[in-house]
């Protein structure tokens, strides 16, 4: 090739150059714009087609999906127009999967402020996790984190904390103060880890009563069905004839989970195939796929009552057990206030590499109860003790709950709340460990092909 060109050949080459360059990359950007815009309007059409509210949602052409920067932000908006639904998400695929598989990535550690003091407590550790592996346990004080003392009247540090632990920073190091007050730090890493959702059992004797008290922390998948399973035969082989749930910190999970969970609680008259133990009603466009699906007692348990453990933070698929065993059984809550309040869920919807989880559903028990969006009042107003570690007989809310399985009454003693910390300090203390709890999804959903509607059906595959 002859390179010896003149400047006004040499100037032409480059000037076909640049406009062909110019030319490959706006088609390729054109491309992108499209393949994303397919994402945004795809995404939206089929929130619009099985949402539970689809007549809040405007024309795709009103909404205008292609405006918006991803397929959160279309989520986020879908939202804006019922206030009810605070829920709808996205997240891509491999997020999806790695909940099925019972994994998460994190410090594998929650904290909670206390009333009354600018304390900062560990609520629960996975005990596969950073700081599981590390030694953290619960009610250990959190003093410092990244050499930072963490004051809760200072929006920036609530911020910090915040940005912490569900931000993008993937280590830190934290300061920890035990019970005997000794100080020791650990440097922890977000890491990928198998949850250990049966985070603590014991079986109490009270007299002729065998009390078995688990602590269950998320509905997750086979790995936690297998927990479950291990949980209550080790109950069947001591010969419980009580049983507290501790939800406190149950956010929810797979409606596969809990139909495992309420099949083994129930009490045996409600037989197999017999009983209804929940109802999906969908949006108006879709009431023919309205079904009940009805208990499948498995196990020798035979409770005439339960006790379940709960706080704002209990939500969602651990409502639902709670709703579907209430019509069959004597239901008690002991806890703080009330639970968190959502009577709806949502399939995995896939849309190009993510999947959409618009609500789609609510459930109904036997009895028609549906709409607890304030969620269920306790029995029992027992402040959350994160001064004692889960099991401790001194713990108040399980010292309360087997009080009243030996005693069939609450106690009239029971701390409801710290008696020199003022309401308002309590409520301050609720919403910043409400702003932290809302962090971390609150979620019901249905990932059975066979219980999906047919479009969902058809998308899975």
């Amino acid at each position: 090739m002859n390179l010896n060109l003149r400047p006004k050949s040499l100037l032409k080459c480059l000037v076909f150059y640049f406009t062909l360059v110019s030319v490959s990359f706006t088609a390729c950007k054109k491309k992108d714009y499209e393949v994303e815009s397919n994402v945004l309007d795809s995404a939206y059409l089929k929130t619009k087609d099985i949402y539970l509210w689809t007549e809040k949602l405007p024309s795709i052409t009103s909404f205008k999906p292609r405006n918006l920067p991803d397929i959160y932000e279309l989520m986020a908006k879908v939202r804006s127009y019922q206030p009810l639904d605070q829920w709808s998400f996205a997240e891509t695929k491999e997020e999806t999967e790695q909940s099925e598989k019972g994994a998460s990535t994190d410090f594998g550690f929650m904290v909670k402020f206390v009333p009354g003091s600018n304390e900062i407590r560990v609520s629960y550790v996975y005990a596969n996790s950073s700081a599981g592996v590390a030694g953290v346990k619960r009610s250990w004080r959190v003093s410092k984190i990244n050499g930072r003392i963490i004051n809760r009247s200072v929006q920036a540090d609530i911020d910090y904390i915040n940005d912490v632990f569900f931000g993008k920073p993937m280590s830190a190091q934290f300061e920890f103060i035990k019970p005997d007050e000794t100080a020791v730090e650990h440097a922890l890493q977000k890491s990928t880890y198998t949850l250990n959702t049966v985070l603590y059992s014991k079986v109490y004797l009270r007299g002729d009563r065998k009390i078995g008290y688990f602590v269950f922390n998320e509905f997750s998948g086979a790995t936690s069905v297998a927990e479950l399973v291990s949980t209550i035969n080790e109950f069947q082989n001591q010969g419980v004839n009580e049983v507290v749930v501790d939800l406190r910190y149950n956010r929810g999970g797979f409606v596969s989970t809990q139909d495992t969970l309420a099949n083994m609680l129930a009490p045996k008259a409600v037989g197999r195939a017999q009983k209804v133990m929940y109802t999906y009603v969908f949006n108006k466009k879709y009431t023919s796929w309205n079904e009940s699906y009805k208990f499948y007692k498995v196990g020798n348990l035979d409770l005439s009552r339960i006790v379940f453990i709960v706080s704002p933070s209990s939500a969602s698929a651990s409502e639902l057990l709670i709703n579907n065993l209430d019509p069959v059984m004597d239901v008690k809550l002991i806890g703080e206030t009330r639970t968190y309040g959502k009577p709806v869920g949502f399939f995995p919807i896939p849309v190009f590499q993510y999947n959409i989880f618009p609500v789609s559903f609510k459930s109904v028990n036997s009895l028609g109860k549906a709409d607890f969006f304030a969620g269920f009042p306790v029995d029992k107003n027992v402040a959350d003790d994160l001064v004692h570690d889960f099991g401790d007989e001194s713990e108040a809310n399980l010292k309360e709950a087997l009080f009243y399985l030996s005693n069939n009454v609450f106690s009239a003693i029971a701390p409801d709340r710290i008696s020199s910390v003022s309401s308002a300090e309590v409520q301050r203390v609720s919403e910043l460990n409400n702003e932290i709890a809302d962090h971390l999804p609150s979620v019901t959903v249905e990932n059975r092909p066979s219980r999906m509607p047919p479009f969902v059906r058809r998308l899975q595959k």
